[in-house]
Formats: C-alpha cells, structure tokens, sequence
C-alpha cells in the first residue's frame, strides 16, 4: 500500500504506509518539521490493479473517498517533508457518490497520468489536491473536518 499525490509543481511522487496516521490519536510534530503546515485533500482508496489506466475507465479503479489531513514540512524535498511517519491522517472511508462530476474528472485524469508511472495496487490511496489553502500547525492545535478528521497536535 502506499500513497499517490501530485506536488504543487506539478510532479508526482509516492509516499509509503507508514505515512499513515490513526485518526483521533494524537500527531506529535517531529523536530526537523519546522515550519509545520496542514493540507486538507481528497483522498480515493483505489480497489484493483492497474497500469496505464484510460479517463474512460478510471472510476472503475476506486470505491470510496475521504478527507485527509497531510502535514508537511515545506523545507524539505516532498517524498521527505510529505511522506514522514504519521504525516497523514485519514477520515472514514464513504461511497464515491458523494463526489461531484468535476471532483470525479480530476480524479479520473490524476489516475490515468499516475497510472502511466506506477503500477496501482488494492489498497493503494490516491491524494486529488489541496481543498483550501495550507496553514501552519503548531503544538496545542486541533484539527477538524466534521464528520471525517478530528486529531490533536502535540
């Protein structure tokens, strides 16, 4: 399993399972993540294998979608500052109905060009975009996005 997204630049890069933060549970900010910044995503949880996978069949390849809190440090180069040890948090998982047609085409061209890259697995999760502007996080915080995300920082 691992995780998907596209940087601001434009690139694609993965980050790996143990990116994975349990929700609810406290996020202790790590020393080197100075500054510390929040981005709010869509995430789709994919549920077959695929290669080089067309628009056309790209909602095929995934069953639901969540929110997901991504904490980051922008100092360092994004497999590091993105993909440290619980720095994403995922909400609960719900059917992929809820997302609307413009959300489902960015998803399906996002899939499609990632999928031309890496191989997607089961259980792999696909990380559509910034749904607000990054914002920084500091000890003390809490982060919520009802009913998905609600955790601590410490």
């Amino acid at each position: 399993m691992k995780f998907l997204a596209r940087h601001t630049d434009g690139s694609i890069y993965t980050m790996p399972d143990t990116a994975i933060h349990i929700n609810k549970r406290p996020f202790f900010i790590p020393p080197y993540a100075d500054p510390c910044l929040c981005r709010i995503e869509w995430a789709l949880r994919l549920n077959r294998l695929g290669k080089n996978i067309g628009r056309r069949w790209a909602e095929r390849y995934y069953d639901a979608v969540t929110t997901v809190a991504n904490i980051h440090t922008p100092a360092l180069p994004p497999s590091q500052g993105f993909g440290f040890d619980d720095a994403v948090s995922i909400g609960e998982w719900h059917p992929v109905d809820e997302m609307s047609p413009r959300q489902k085409a960015e998803a399906a061209a996002l899939l499609a060009e990632v999928s031309r890259y890496f191989t997607v697995r089961q259980g792999d999760i696909l990380l559509l975009g910034p749904q607000e502007d990054d914002f920084p996080v500091k000890i003390g915080d809490r982060i919520e996005r009802p009913p998905f995300l609600a955790f601590n920082v410490r």
